[in-house]
């Protein structure tokens, strides 16, 4: 090969990052974070402590490589008598931080969504769900009960 040719000659560098390594690192950071939990990704997980990225729901990951950004969309469940728009507040810019210090993308929008209450029921900290009605039909079932 002529020596000219050599430079010329182009080196692309292509890094691509699986939406696994994003859930990863969204499941890291909202374990740190109080007073909220995941959405259950199985009973049986619920049961066997299992606690794998992979099993968690309520995690919706969407990446544009062209110009490097993600979207993130998180479902979660919080404690009663804090505030939400604070907690949300807290919960972005924390995935904010670490989303782009792990991977150099821009993160575009990150939305989330308090799907459920949790109300504490005992003493040593362990919380409760209560369920959500799914229509006025059914609260008005249980209150004539």
């Amino acid at each position: 090969m002529h020596h000219r040719e050599m430079d010329l000659i182009e080196t692309v560098c292509i890094t691509d990052i699986d939406s696994r390594v994003f859930h990863a690192i969204v499941v890291h950071c909202l374990s740190k974070i109080k007073d909220i939990s995941f959405i259950e990704g199985s009973l049986i997980s619920h049961f066997l402590n299992r606690e794998n990225a992979d099993k968690v729901k309520g995690i919706c990951i969407e990446q544009n490589c062209k110009n490097r950004s993600v979207n993130v969309k998180i479902e979660i469940n919080a404690l009663t008598g804090i505030s939400l728009p604070e907690k949300a507040e807290e919960i972005q810019e924390e995935l904010m931080k670490e989303i782009t210090r792990f991977t150099g993308f821009h993160v575009g929008c990150i939305h989330v969504v308090f799907k459920n209450l949790l109300f504490e029921s005992n003493v040593d900290g362990s919380m409760c769900i209560d369920t959500p009605l799914k229509d006025d039909q059914d609260c008005a079932q249980n209150i004539s009960s």
